[in-house]
Parts: structure tokens; C-alpha cells; sequence
């Protein structure tokens, strides 16, 4: 489910949520929740790294400790909650660099990043996405590059710069642009039809939209859906557009505020 979500996410989904957390041991519960947040299920990752670490310290596997932390900040921002996001992502940044694991700082600084892009802090964030980069481009980290191209277009789409934002994001859907993640790009696929539409480029996402649409019907992935939920409102077209966001706003967003306001 980690490496290859597109084929593996819902069957994983399918055999890991009929039972919960504490099935498991601390360890194993750690990693189905990881992989949980790397498909996009964060309602259920967070539920297993929060029974997981408990037992984690408890049993001395703290070198685990940091990934559990910093999935947790990532689940929080995506369902909306910064303050919650910006305390996991520095206890996650504070313990990875002690137990100098350079992956889980540079996820860590990252989502410390996007909690400063949304609140505003540009310069916070550009410093934040300065140094995780430098840790995650020697390393290839492609699920963490791809992230900071996404929070950089948090920026540029906040401050009303467009062709910025459309060019951050068009790198993470390039196979030959280390920042390429095959799945975790689309889950930006709104933002990117966002900066498309507001630079007469809609027709440069098709071909990312069309691919959303099909993995999103076979993966089960909630961020995934969200992310097209939010992409197919904007689409330009005929005289549909107040249907679809009504469409949109009917959906079950409880768990996705962020994207509700940003319909609204």
C-alpha cells in the first residue's frame, strides 16, 4: 500500500479496517497507520498512531516514535487542524533530529512549513521548505518533494500568483522532476486546476484529472476524493458551474473544513 497505493490501497484498506489498533502490537499498528496516511485515510491512519504510540514509548520502540509524530501533524493538516499539526510537527522535528533520522525532519519541517503558508508567514515557510529540501533532495524523498512543491503553491495561491503556483505543482506530475510522486501529486490536483484556471491553462490538467479519476474509483483514497471533489467545481464549462459547487457543498466535509471554506 505504501509503494504502490494505486493497486494496493483498497484491498489494504478493505482487510486492515474491519479490525483496529489494538489487534495489533505497537510496532505493526505503527506501520498499517503510516500506510493509512500514505493512501490518504486519515481519519483511520491517526486512530492507529494514536493507540501506537502509547505502547510505542511503553515498550522502547522509540525510534518509531518521530514517523508516528509526524504522520500525525500531516493527518491533522489535512483535516484542518493547524494547532494541533504545528505542536506534532515540532515534537516530530525536535525527536527525529535527536535520533538523527534526516527523512522524518524533513516531513516535519515541511508540515511546519504548510501550517506557516496557510496562517500566512511566507517567510517562516520558505525558510522551513529551505531546509527540508536540503535533506529530502540527497535522499530522493519523493513523497516529501513533492510536498514542499505543494506547499510553495500554497503560497503563491494565497498571494494571488498563479502562473507561480501552476509551475510548483506541474513539477510533482513530471516523471522526470524528482518532486514526481505517481499518487501523492494528485492529491493536489484542486490547487492545480485552482492556478490552471486562473491562467487559462485548464487544458495542460486534463490529462492529471483524467488520471485522478480512475485511481480515485479503484484506490478509495478520502484525500484523493476530496482533492477531485474540489478540482471538478472549478472546471470551467457551461452554465453547471452553480450545480457542481452546490454538488461539492452537499458532500460529507466534516473532515475536510479547509476545503468546505475554500468551496465557499
Amino acid at each position: 500500500a505504501t509503494i504502490d497505493p494505486a493497486r494496493y490501497a483498497a484491498p489494504f484498506q478493505h482487510r486492515v479496517l474491519r479490525t483496529g489498533p489494538d489487534s495489533y502490537d505497537a510496532k505493526t499498528a505503527c506501520f498499517l497507520g503510516t500506510a493509512l496516511q500514505l493512501i490518504g485515510s486519515h481519519a483511520a491512519g491517526t486512530r492507529f498512531l494514536t493507540a501506537a504510540l502509547p505502547r510505542l514509548r511503553a515498550q522502547g520502540w522509540v525510534r518509531l516514535v518521530p514517523q508516528a509524530i509526524a504522520q500525525q501533524a500531516w493527518a491533522a493538516l489535512h483535516r484542518g487542524n493547524w494547532d494541533l499539526a504545528a505542536g506534532a510537527a515540532g515534537e516530530a522535528d525536535i525527536l527525529a533530529r535527536e535520533m538523527h533520522q534526516p527523512l522524518w525532519v524533513a516531513a516535519a519541517r515541511t508540515a511546519k512549513a504548510m501550517v506557516a503558508a496557510i496562517r500566512g508567514d511566507d517567510d517562516a515557510a520558505r525558510g522551513l521548505l529551505s531546509q527540508a529540501e536540503a535533506l529530502a533532495l540527497p535522499m530522493a524523498a519523493r513523497p516529501v518533494l513533492s510536498d514542499i512543491q505543494a506547499t510553495r503553491a500554497v503560497i503563491a495561491l494565497g498571494r494571488g500568483r498563479y502562473d507561480e503556483a501552476f509551475e510548483h505543482l506541474h513539477r510533482t506530475f513530471d516523471p522526470s522532476d524528482p518532486a514526481h510522486h505517481h499518487f501523492r501529486s494528485l492529491w493536489h490536483v484542486g490547487e492545480y486546476v485552482e492556478a490552471a484556471v486562473h491562467t487559462g491553462r485548464v487544458d495542460d490538467t486534463r490529462q492529471q484529472l483524467a488520471r485522478a479519476e480512475s485511481l480515485a474509483s479503484s484506490s478509495l483514497s478520502p484525500r484523493l476524493n476530496i482533492a477531485l471533489l474540489y478540482a471538478r467545481a472549478q472546471l470551467p464549462g457551461d452554465d453547471t458551474a452553480e450545480v457542481r459547487f452546490a454538488t461539492a457543498l452537499r458532500s460529507d466535509l466534516t473532515e475536510w473544513p479547509f476545503y468546505r471554506a475554500r468551496l465557499h
